[in-house]
């Protein structure tokens, strides 16, 4: 995680925020929120407010701790909504199979699977949150954890991750609901196929991330 001290320099100078902001070029509220951690300054933002108080950047940006922590890659990790998905899938399916004898237990037991992971997710979450009050995720807002990136290198590969999400869209889509046509009389094959699509858009989302992250 990044560190900085310009409020320390900026007090040393006896600025405001807003003269801060002048001086760079930038508005009040983003120098607060670089002050409290929550955003990483570009590089040529650092070098610019570095120049302003007449320092290096070493001098006002540090490195303080790992950013890519076990627990956070955890939470940040596809498999868990991909798991969570799959079981939703599989409890649709299950509630369509009029012939098993033992339907409703089952999907019951999917279904507590289903809340146990949502629980288990939230705490870590929360567990998270503690640790690291400055880089805080959101358990209950509407953008995946995997998209709540501040780090600029984070945000272009989950960039790249989902233009060939949308370039697997392209072409899994026709195919999918050309199966779901012509299987238009079987209740399984359309909750299946949709599962498929699924899997195969966190798989893609998964391969990218992983391959972008060993260079």
């Amino acid at each position: 995680m990044l560190g900085n001290r310009v409020r320390e320099l900026r007090a040393r100078f006896k600025w405001t925020q807003q003269d801060l902001a002048d001086s760079v070029g930038i508005t009040r509220q983003t120098v607060g929120l670089i002050e409290k951690g929550d955003y990483a300054p570009s590089v040529a933002l650092a070098l610019k407010i570095a120049k302003s108080f007449n320092v290096s950047v070493e001098d006002v940006f540090y490195l303080k701790g790992g950013r890519n922590n076990m627990l956070q890659r955890i939470i940040r990790s596809p498999f868990i909504p991909m798991s969570m998905f799959l079981l939703i899938i599989v409890c649709f399916t299950i509630s369509t199979m009029d012939f098993y004898p033992n339907q409703s237990r089952l999907a019951r037991m999917v279904f507590l699977a289903l809340i146990a992971i949502t629980l288990c997710w939230t705490v870590l979450a929360q567990l998270h949150n503690r640790k690291h009050p400055h880089d805080r995720i959101n358990s209950l807002g509407l953008i995946p954890p995997e998209f709540q990136e501040t780090d600029e290198g984070q945000q272009w590969i989950t960039f790249k991750a989902c233009r060939n999400v949308y370039v697997y869209y392209t072409y899994a889509l026709p195919i999918i609901a050309g199966i779901c046509f012509l299987f238009s009389h079987s209740r399984f094959v359309p909750l299946l196929s949709i599962g498929a699509l699924g899997l195969g858009q966190y798989l893609v989302y998964w391969l990218t991330i992983r391959k972008l992250n060993q260079f």
